[in-house]
């Protein structure tokens, strides 16, 4: 039971980073100004872009090789490519 409610209270950290966005999609800059996350896709790094508001793209990992990493201390989540 307690791996379970571990597993629950590390989902729920993440849960901003991990949820499903997409290329242009909307975004708020003072919020997710300081880390970058996966497309819904897997395929690709984003981050919010402050400029316009909207999720952009980073870097292309290819093949679903995306991963979000849990935030470090004191900073922001993160992606990088991983397979």
């Amino acid at each position: 039971m307690q791996i379970i409610q571990s597993i629950v209270a590390i989902t729920a950290l993440v849960a901003p980073v991990v949820m499903a966005v997409n290329i242009g999609d909307r975004c708020n800059p003072k919020i997710e100004h300081d880390y970058t996350a996966c497309d819904s896709g897997r395929n690709n790094i984003i981050y919010c872009d402050p400029g316009n508001s909207h999720w952009t793209y980073a870097y292309r990992c290819g093949g679903g090789c995306c991963r979000n990493n849990p935030p470090s201390s004191g900073g922001g989540s993160y992606a990088s490519c991983s397979c």
